[in-house]
């Protein structure tokens, strides 16, 4: 597969505009902040990195006490681990209640995208 991070990231700062850059965990992002659904009490397990051309606020990571295994929390990759992973459990540990498994896998839960967005909202009115 192609890394295209870099060119995005190119076009990106040719705007001169705020951007965000989202990736997975090991990607080739500059500098980025690390989200996880317990840091916003979300029942989810899923670390996504953010690179901005902003200074972005990284929130307190709390433990992930408890386990997948045990049902105190999901992660939503793949195929669901074994397969037999619940639809619902996935879009309630997500907050979207609108998509398939195969959309899910691709998303971004709005948690994570209200709490960016409320930092570039006060990055562009000067706060």
């Amino acid at each position: 597969m192609a890394d295209l991070v870099a060119k995005t990231r190119n076009r990106l700062e040719q705007l001169y505009l705020p951007y965000i850059i989202e990736n997975v965990v090991g990607a080739p992002l500059i500098n980025p902040i690390r989200l996880c659904g317990r840091m916003f009490n979300l029942k989810l397990i899923r670390h996504r990195l953010f690179e901005s051309n902003i200074f972005l606020e990284e929130p307190e990571h709390p433990k992930h006490n408890g386990s997948v295994r045990n049902k105190d929390f999901v992660t939503v990759a793949g195929h669901g681990g074994d397969g037999r992973a619940k639809l619902s459990l996935w879009q309630e540990a997500m907050g979207i209640d609108w998509m398939t498994k195969t959309e899910l896998v691709q998303a971004i839960p709005p948690a994570y995208s209200r709490y960016l967005g409320s930092q570039v909202m006060d990055f562009i009115k000067g706060e």
